[in-house]
């Protein structure tokens, strides 16, 4: 049976953020990059088709956005690779992803009915490994006014998997990762991403209306059993905000990548992600950081 996970985050991306995506600029080295890669897009179907180290891109757009389009998930997957240096054993799935831009958003909604703006997919034998994604407007098939969030996002809950195989990943962890690396500038150096990832996100505001109420519970977010009870209400936004604000917690420090690494090897091992002691030990210092984060401290 195919396995198919979307968040629902994405709708909320779609209609309160999309406009304010800063358009993507490419270097003359990376214009000359991608007319090579054009040269190698082929017609398939209706679309056009490239495949380069890392990515099968399939789009039904253009040869240029398939070439662009393939260069971006390339530094993509490349910044994620970076990232999770020493932290992971390396991928458990070896098949090539591919990721795939329906021209429209009707056409899109044949094969996804739901609301959101992309999907990623998988099948227990790895026969599919897919990213889907749609042009939402006519400007977007400019691949540098293309909505690339929904790419990082989607395609962090792929990468996460072929890393993962086929051990389950909570909610809580798999979500907050994709979010965090949502907000992650790709054409800035990772030291400058771990001071500055945080100001983009848009869940700094929900994170302080929550911590003011009352300061948030581990155990809380570890035990959450519907992820978005509420359409993408204040429920759904807190739950976003608080797996965001842990990932970063634990990526942005010496100490906190410890504790991711800890988490990423007990997750591949299905052992118990926290005892009781280190929920009682990290949630002082997550506090911490959420004060830090959302100009509480200051």
């Amino acid at each position: 049976m195919p396995r198919c996970l979307a968040p629902m985050l994405l709708v909320l991306i779609t209609t309160t953020v999309s406009g304010q995506t800063t358009a993507w600029v490419w270097s003359k080295r990376d214009l000359k990059e991608i007319a090579a890669i054009e040269r190698t897009v082929t017609a398939e179907g209706q679309g056009h088709r490239v495949e380069t180290a890392k990515w099968i891109v399939v789009t039904e757009v253009s040869p240029r956005f398939t070439a662009e389009l393939a260069l971006f998930m390339g530094r993509f997957e490349s910044a994620f690779a970076g990232l999770m240096k020493g932290i992971h054993d390396g991928k458990k799935v070896e098949r090539k992803p591919t990721v795939f831009i329906y021209a429209s958003e009707e056409a899109y909604k044949k094969k996804f009915p739901g609301g959101s703006r992309g999907y990623y997919q998988y099948q227990n034998d790895w026969s599919e490994l897919h990213v889907y994604s749609f042009i939402d407007e006519e400007k977007e098939r400019d691949f540098k006014f293309f909505y690339y969030p929904i790419l990082i996002h989607e395609g962090t809950h792929l990468l996460t998997r072929t890393y993962l195989g086929q051990v389950p990943n909570p909610q809580w962890f798999d979500e907050g990762v994709a979010t965090y690396f949502q907000f992650w500038n790709l054409s800035a150096p990772g030291k400058t991403n771990l001071k500055s990832r945080y100001s983009r996100s848009f869940y700094r505001a929900v994170l302080k209306e929550a911590y003011l109420k009352e300061p948030p519970s581990l155990n809380t977010l570890f035990t959450v059993k519907v992820w978005n009870p509420d359409d993408m209400g204040p429920q759904a936004k807190g739950h976003y905000a608080l797996a965001e604000s842990f990932i970063d917690f634990m990526l942005s420090s010496k100490g906190g990548r410890k504790v991711f690494q800890r988490t990423f090897q007990r997750l591949l091992v299905r052992a118990e992600l926290f005892s009781a002691r280190e929920i009682a030990q990290l949630e002082p210092a997550w506090h911490a950081h959420l004060r830090s984060v959302t100009g509480l401290s200051e």
